[in-house]
């Protein structure tokens, strides 16, 4: 996402050479999908498998009330360096 919006621009050009906006809101979009992509993988895939922990939101059958979910690993079968990197980084 970083690459994408710093040298988006060079990509985007049109056939004058410059950025249109309309050039400027794809780019946008791509590195806010890719900003989606990078969070839930770092929420669910490696949170689940550095530290055992998962989360999500439920949302009950009215559709007014929402609850947050909390779980961890029932065993802790995690190498420490890797609990270590996860929490500081």
């Amino acid at each position: 996402a970083l690459f994408l919006y710093l040298f988006g621009g060079v990509f985007a050009k049109d056939k004058k050479g410059a950025v249109s906006g309309a050039s400027f809101i794809i780019v946008t979009v791509f590195c806010i999908l890719l900003l989606a992509a990078d969070f839930w993988v770092v929420k669910n895939v490696t949170g689940r498998l550095l530290v055992g922990l998962r989360w999500w939101n439920k949302v009950e059958g009215d559709g007014s009330t929402t609850t947050w979910i909390f779980e961890s690993a029932e065993t802790q079968n995690t190498n420490k360096f890797d609990n270590s990197v996860f929490w500081t980084v």
